[in-house]
């Protein structure tokens, strides 16, 4: 019997050492190892790749204009998209008037309707993304705009004209600066102002006879509108 009670006295103190404490220095601490926590999923996770497309509403010099677009995230500052717009030109100076012999509303002196259709290319990049809130994000932009041009003759009928358009294809580019704003809860829109080079080479094209324009490109302002 008092050999049975010394061999679990032996185990007790095998399975349990006692840990002694030196004189002059801190208990020692436990750890606590009631309550262990460990995530399924990554506690800080990367941004994932979104997208986005809808439409553009435009205002310039030349008037309004209407479009699509379509964005993509690279990273959670940095974006891609490209978009369409189509819109009239002119001279800034073109004004209708009324000849009350006729009863006509005219141009004096234009010989062409002119339209053009940028094709845009470009990166957007978010500022302050750590120090703003998500509902307002300033954004900068440069990118690529290869733009369709055509003419039909002023003389003819709108609708007729097309059939004698002239197309031109004309290299342009636009750097620009805008935000990113939310509206009635996880819906957002996108305000820019950009500033447009296109130059059609040699003489120009004229709108108005003995005026050519010579660069299609401009300050436009733009809305999109993501579906």
């Amino acid at each position: 019997m008092k050999c049975c009670a010394i061999s679990i006295g032996v185990l007790v103190a095998l399975a349990f050492p006692l840990r002694g404490q030196i004189a002059g220095e801190p208990v020692p601490e436990l750890p606590d190892s009631l309550f262990v926590f460990e995530s399924p999923h990554p506690l800080v996770s990367s941004p994932s790749v979104s997208s986005s497309w809808g439409i553009v509403l435009s205002l310039s010099e030349n008037g309004f204009g209407g479009g699509i677009f379509y964005q993509r995230s690279l990273t959670a500052r940095l974006h891609w998209s490209i978009e369409a717009t189509l819109s009239g030109a002119r001279n800034s100076d073109e004004f209708e008037v009324y000849d009350p012999s006729t009863g006509d509303i005219f141009v004096p002196g234009k010989v062409n309707r002119l339209f053009m259709l940028p094709l845009s290319v470009e990166l957007l990049y978010r500022l302050f993304g750590e120090s703003l809130d998500d509902s307002f994000a300033p954004l900068v932009s440069a990118g690529i705009a290869p733009t369709l041009i055509f003419a039909t003759p002023y003389e003819e009928e709108f609708f007729r004209s097309f059939a004698h358009a002239r197309l031109f294809v004309r290299p342009g580019a636009h750097v620009g600066i805008g935000a990113r704003l939310r509206y009635g809860g996880e819906h957002f829109l996108a305000v820019r102002l950009r500033y447009y080079t296109i130059p059609f080479g040699g003489n120009g094209l004229e709108s108005v006879r003995g005026r050519p324009i010579r660069d299609f490109g401009g300050v436009v302002l733009s809305v999109r509108l993501p579906f």
